[in-house]
């Protein structure tokens, strides 16, 4: 753990090196107790890089490293931590690029059901955008347009425009491939 923990505070490699090793450092105090020399601190900085190497593959389209990375997070999160909703949103989001819809439905499920315990109705709407998406990436483009029609109406709710605009190109593609096109030209009119 110590190492682990002294050699992400030295490396300046990027985020994702970072975060492993403070991840492997969290792992090892986890199993272990207190480690002389690593700071009780180690589990949050895991998840900060953790998060922050998430959304850096995320952005440069590096699925694999980006699933991985909340995947990490994801290891050391409680259960009921609010946090986990963003992380398993990036989980799915990952594996639904590298067409593991199993895993992305799953991870969109889970993160579905623990907004709606916290209420949290940011993460309820990004959990079903991302559900609709992933039913067209299923190609079940009618189910993909019930979800984001139910998106749809949650961003307007919540007033968050461009995650309304997201959640209408969604549902104007999924019209598009169902051969529904008038639908489809709605979303954009």
């Amino acid at each position: 753990a110590h190492a682990h923990d002294h050699s992400a505070k030295a490396n300046e490699a990027g985020a994702s090196t970072v975060g492993w090793h403070y991840y492997s450092a969290a792992r090892i105090v986890l199993e272990l107790g207190s480690v002389d020399g690593v700071g009780a601190d180690v589990v949050e900085r895991a998840l900060e890089w953790l998060e922050l190497a998430g959304k850096r593959a995320t952005d440069r389209d590096s699925h694999l490293a980006a699933a991985r990375a909340y995947a990490q997070a994801l290891d050391l999160l409680p259960s009921d931590d609010p946090r986990r909703v963003d992380a398993l949103l990036g989980r799915g989001r990952a594996r639904a690029s590298l067409l593991e819809i199993d895993g992305a439905k799953s991870d969109v499920h889970e993160a579905l059901d623990l907004s709606r315990s916290l209420d949290n109705q940011r993460g309820v709407a990004l959990a079903m955008t991302l559900a609709g998406e992933n039913e067209g990436h299923a190609d079940n483009y009618d189910e993909s347009r019930r979800i984001l029609r139910t998106a749809i109406d949650r961003w307007r709710e919540l007033g968050d425009r461009a995650n309304l605009a997201e959640a209408l190109r969604l549902h104007g593609f999924a019209s598009m491939m169902a051969g529904q096109h008038d639908s489809a030209e709605e979303d954009v009119s």
